[in-house]
């Protein structure tokens, strides 16, 4: 699990993510040193990642194959109803190739271990190329946060 992976674990709030770029933002503003920020803020990741690269992920991940092939004929062949507070509707969708269905959909068991496995490989290639920003805490503790 990468350091840098936030929200959806314990003791790495989405909040502190927040708290962080503020912090490096008010710092790069008083000494006037340039900064250029990416940020990944995925809303609704869960529904957009594409299933074959999360199979990919999955495998690199040691998920085994029969797993994986699975999960990829479940989101294939599962019919999707919309449930509202008057109810399930009447009519129902599913994936084909015109109009795929990405993702395990927000709520699903397996939703965050996959989102982790898609994102901590690019956390660990932003750690590996970028210089990142080291900021030192009051009590001596240095923080690398990578923008």
């Amino acid at each position: 699990m990468g350091e840098k992976q936030y929200g959806d674990r314990k003791q790495k709030r989405s909040n502190d993510v927040a708290f962080l770029n503020e912090i490096i933002l008010e710092y790069h503003r008083m000494t006037y040193i340039t900064l250029g920020i990416t940020q990944h803020d995925n809303t609704a990741c869960f529904d957009q990642t594409v299933n074959n690269i999360t199979t990919l992920s999955n495998r690199k991940f040691n998920v085994p194959d029969r797993v994986c092939k699975l999960v990829t004929n479940t989101r294939k062949n599962i019919k999707y109803t919309i449930v509202t507070k008057y109810g399930p509707s009447q009519q129902n969708y599913k994936h084909i190739p015109e109009t795929p269905i990405h993702g395990s959909g927000q709520g699903s068991e397996n939703a965050g271990t996959e989102w982790n496995f898609l994102s901590i490989p690019i956390i660990n290639l932003m750690e590996k190329y970028t210089e990142g920003c080291n900021i030192t805490g009051p009590n001596g503790d240095t923080w690398k946060k990578y923008a």
